[in-house]
Parts: structure tokens; C-alpha cells; sequence
């Protein structure tokens, strides 16, 4: 199976931890992997290690609700029909390694690290956040065209797949989203894991957690 590495930024000047994930996710990934920056019609890329390169309209990058908007539209996934696979890594998530053959043999068309927020709980979490996550392009190509947002609604893309149209997406389950990605209370899940590290994991230094977990794991 095939899968393009999506690696959206929007700014010119990446910041330190920005170009440190970026040159991680270049390091770690398989030589057969394509990886591509998306970014704004026109953008400088010159601050950023080299990659390949998508571009869309710049207001899809103006904000969250655009940059969601833009992840909920079946163009997105269409520019990658000749593959099978996308792997989202926003630049402010970790690789520990390229687990994607395993993943994508399970099936699923949607793997994204357990939330725990809110009334999401560690023994019921809701699967998975979209900062790193695996799609399956046939399947969100048909959701998006089908059963996208109407008119003005608006929800992070993240709930939009995993709440709004969870019944339309064969969603990994926890056990298995976590070995993929982890993002709230890492420590939580050293057990299930086996105190084996997941594949990668999402904001790992601004979410309170990268002191007293990551900083082993994670050097910046």
C-alpha cells in the first residue's frame, strides 16, 4: 500500500520545535515514502528542509476554522487519489519511528491518537485527534463528497470524522489508536502499551506534558 507524508505549514519562519519535528519526520521516515508540505499558493519555503510541495488557496490557512474547513472539502483528498494512504503530521508532532506498513495493513480509515478532554475519558476515549493521523483517501474522498459540512457549519475536522461521521468511517479502536499516537496523559498508557512508545504522539511540548513525560523521549 502507498501513502503520502502531508506535512501542513503556513509560515514562512518555522519556529525551533516547528523545523526540529519537521527534520524528525524527514529522518524517521522510509525512503519510500513521498513527503509533501501543504501550503498557501505562493509560499517561501526557503527556512524549511526540502520536501516535495501541494498548494491551496491561501484564506484555507488564515485560521483553525479554515484550516478545518479545508480538511472536511473532498479536494484535499482528491490531489492524492494515486495513493491509499495520507499521514497528516502537523509540524508540532513527533515521529519515534515509520510504523505506516503495519497500520495500513489493519484496514482502517481513520487512525488518530486517543482524546481524553472533557467527558472523553481514558477508558472512553474519543478516536483520534487529526495533528498526527492516518487516512484512508478512497473513504474520506467519499464522506467529503457525500456528507461534507453544510453550508456554514463548522466543527474542528477532528470531531467532524470522529463524532459527526463516525458511522461513515471504520475508526480505529483505542487500543489500537494509541500505539499509533498519544496526546493526552501519555502516562496513562504505558501499561496498555507494554511501555512501548506509540509510533509518534501529538504536542508534545505545549500541553504540560513534555517536562514530566516527553523530555525523556524528546530532545530540544
Amino acid at each position: 500500500m502507498t501513502c503520502a507524508v502531508i506535512i501542513p505549514v503556513y509560515k514562512t519562519q518555522p519556529s525551533r520545535t516547528d523545523l526540529i519535528s519537521i527534520w524528525q519526520t524527514l529522518r524517521v521516515m522510509s525512503p519510500r515514502r513521498e513527503v509533501y508540505y501543504l501550503v498557501p499558493t505562493g509560499m517561501d519555503l526557503s527556512a524549511y528542509p526540502r520536501a516535495g510541495v501541494i498548494e491551496a488557496p491561501g484564506y484555507l490557512f488564515t485560521g483553525r476554522e479554515s484550516y478545518s474547513r479545508m480538511c472536511c472539502r473532498p479536494e484535499l483528498y482528491e490531489l492524492l487519489s494515486g495513493y491509499d494512504y495520507m499521514l497528516l503530521i502537523q509540524h508540532d508532532a513527533w515521529l519515534f519511528r515509520d510504523d505506516l506498513d503495519e497500520f495500513m495493513e489493519m484496514g482502517y480509515d481513520y487512525i488518530g491518537a486517543p482524546i481524553i478532554v472533557g467527558a472523553w475519558r481514558f477508558d472512553r476515549p474519543l478516536i483520534g485527534n487529526g495533528g498526527l493521523s492516518l487516512r484512508r483517501i478512497e473513504a474520506f474522498c467519499d464522506v467529503c463528497r457525500m456528507h461534507g459540512p453544510r453550508g456554514g457549519e463548522y466543527h474542528p475536522e477532528d470531531v467532524f470524522f470522529s463524532v459527526l461521521r463516525r458511522p461513515l468511517l471504520k475508526i480505529a479502536p483505542a487500543d489500537v489508536a494509541a500505539r499509533f499516537s498519544l496526546e493526552h496523559h501519555p502516562e496513562k498508557y504505558e501499561e496498555l502499551l507494554q511501555h512501548r512508545l506509540p509510533m509518534g504522539c501529538h504536542r508534545p511540548w505545549d500541553l504540560g506534558y513534555y517536562e514530566s513525560y516527553w523530555k525523556q523521549y524528546i530532545p530540544i
